[in-house]
């Protein structure tokens, strides 16, 4: 919520549990990390236990809104990612990240291999995700990405939420994901390609935006990404997402979540 102090400060509060809680403070250090080091980012300015255990906290009010899909927004994002791409490469916990993150894709692996051979059957269209498991043609394991496998710390969570655009500048938020990411960078790339522009039904011009993007963030970080690794990347992404929910929700209870992934692997053709 947006709360406005009677000494005219606006802060933007997020009440959690205790367990999320910690989670978010880890986050919060990266962020600070972060800031500390000139990428933009939002950082909590409070936080707060409540008696009954939650806690409160609360970050500096920042006006912005989410990329539109026009070349400047993207070549603003790009250039942004690549900067956080090089700083994240230089935190001195990015082995510890790198462990999560293989632990994370040998466990979804394997959920993949019982989801295929129909040992589990999961979702609401348990039929379908079999058959997207068996699909030998798509993978999230980093190895098969091409020229894009060499493997860098990045924010794992690029939703329209965690990018505010004001003044052409892109600012980051919400480093949860960082943990259990370090994987080729045209993973987030291609989030942002497909928050921004696919499922915003821009992609008549997607090629401009996709250029517009992947330039930029070559020209900042020095990394080339081929445009062709991303539509295999959104397909990946797609189906370790259905692999998650099959571990977590495995009845099909959250009919919004599984529809979704189901809605961004198709639209990944």
């Amino acid at each position: 919520m947006r709360f406005d102090a009677a000494d005219g400060q606006t802060l933007f509060l997020k009440l959690l549990d205790a367990q999320r809680g910690e989670t978010l403070r880890c986050a919060e250090q990266v962020a600070s990390w972060l800031g500390e080091r000139g990428v933009d980012v939002v950082c909590a300015c409070i936080e707060t236990a409540l008696p009954d255990g939650r806690q409160l906290w609360g970050y500096p009010y920042h006006f912005g809104r989410a990329p539109a899909p026009t070349e400047e927004d993207l070549m603003a994002v790009g250039g942004a990612l690549g900067r956080l791409h090089q700083r994240l490469a230089e935190h001195p916990h990015k082995k510890k990240w790198l462990q999560n993150t293989d632990h994370r894709l040998a466990r979804l692996t394997a959920l993949r291999h019982s989801l295929a051979q129909g040992k589990i059957l999961a979702g609401p269209h348990p039929d379908k995700l079999q058959r997207l498991a068996s699909d030998t043609c798509i993978h999230f394991e980093p190895q098969h990405h091409g020229e894009a496998a060499c493997r860098t710390a990045l924010h794992g969570d690029l939703n329209l939420f965690n990018m505010l655009m004001a003044d052409g500048h892109c600012t980051f938020l919400d480093f949860e994901d960082v943990f259990h990411s370090v994987m080729p960078p045209v993973f987030d790339l291609a989030t942002v390609f497909e928050r921004v522009v696919v499922v915003e039904g821009a992609s008549v011009n997607g090629d401009r935006l996709l250029t517009a993007l992947l330039g930029a963030y070559e020209e900042t970080s020095g990394i080339r990404v081929d445009p062709r690794q991303v539509a295999p990347a959104l397909r990946g992404l797609a189906l370790r997402a259905l692999c998650t929910l099959a571990g977590s929700d495995p009845a099909g209870h959250d009919d919004k979540e599984w529809r979704k992934f189901f809605h961004l692997m198709d639209l990944s053709a």
